[in-house]
């Protein structure tokens, strides 16, 4: 059983000094893999890390830790919407599960989990009070440099290679075209300072070249 209110730092930890993430190596290895790597979760981590340091309130550690490192635990791109976020929340209640027992964390860590289906905040925001700062770091690549974001659009179109490309780029269009409809990407004020203005550039450019009817760019249509 964890100890409650741990920080994230004690939370990553915690779980690396239990072994409970031990099959995680292999699972974010998988060769259909492009961007949805190891080096996902870690970015975050490091991200996660850096907001903590700088002030920002992080009510349970332990879950924000567990969030980071399961939320992509099964990543199926042929798999039905929504459905490698259940499979990967039910792999979280599995093996940090095992390590924090019938912890609040658990339930807060598989919220999180759960709110990446749409990007949006639970509707209860007492079941997973951190899910704005988690999502909002998730989808932090949105605001990265244009190179990292090129970089990231060809890995996801990798992912995605048994797509045909005239359909694709539609989805990944009506995909991007919804993101850039709403009020504001990110959610906490830590997360809009740093990536809200650079990410709606990156998408309006996006969007251009997958609405050019003849462009030969290979952008993914899911984040």
């Amino acid at each position: 059983m964890l100890p409650i209110n741990l920080t994230a730092a004690e939370g990553f930890k915690s779980i690396e000094a239990s072994g409970a993430h031990t099959s995680l190596g292999s699972r974010y290895n998988e060769p259909w893999r492009s961007y949805h790597t190891w080096r996902h979760p870690m970015k975050m981590k490091a991200l996660l890390l850096q907001a903590e340091a700088e002030g920002v309130p992080i009510v349970d550690g332990a879950a924000a830790a567990a969030f980071v490192l399961w939320h992509d635990a099964v990543y199926d791109p042929q798999a039905a919407h929504g459905r490698n976020e259940e499979l990967s929340q039910q792999l979280c209640q599995l093996e940090f599960g095992a390590l924090a027992g019938k912890s609040l964390s658990v339930t807060r860590a598989c919220e999180a989990i759960l709110a990446t289906i749409g990007h949006e905040l639970p509707s209860d925001h007492s079941r997973s009070p951190d899910a704005a700062l988690l999502l909002d770091i998730d989808l932090s690549i949105l605001g990265a440099p244009d190179a990292e974001f090129k970089g990231y659009d060809q890995a996801i179109r990798q992912e995605y290679r048994h797509v045909p490309e005239e359909v694709y780029r539609e989805k990944r269009a009506a995909v991007l075209e919804a993101f850039l409809r709403r009020h504001r990407l990110f959610l906490t004020e830590w997360g809009y300072g740093r990536w809200e203005a650079p990410a709606r550039a990156n998408l309006a450019h996006a969007i251009a070249e997958l609405r050019q009817p003849h462009s030969t760019n290979e952008l993914a249509w899911n984040e």
